[in-house]
């Protein structure tokens, strides 16, 4: 499974930010301590198992938020509602 994309909505400390990853290569994110950097590895987790390598929330309280993962073969999607309610949506992308 390849990665091409992450989307984080209202996630951590992101508004609403997209990671678009290449086909090949090496990818380096830089920033100041606390602008986010990790937190596209929390959204893959997040998106694909629901549970973040931290063992913490990443949702912002009384918000909408959103997270997805496009891969190769399918996207993942977790939502959150104001009241905390979460879902989860996949699909399977066909060849």
């Amino acid at each position: 499974m390849k990665i091409k994309s992450v989307r984080l909505k209202n996630f951590t400390v992101h508004d609403a930010s997209t990671l678009e990853l290449p086909d090949t290569g090496l990818v380096l994110i830089q920033g100041a301590n606390g602008k986010g950097k990790s937190s596209f590895m929390e959204g893959i987790a997040t998106a694909l198992w629901g549970k973040t390598l931290r063992g913490t929330s990443p949702w912002r309280d009384g918000t909408e938020g959103q997270v997805s993962v496009e891969t190769d073969t399918l996207t993942a999607t977790r939502k959150r509602s104001t009241g905390g309610k979460t879902t989860f949506d996949w699909c399977v992308h066909e060849e």
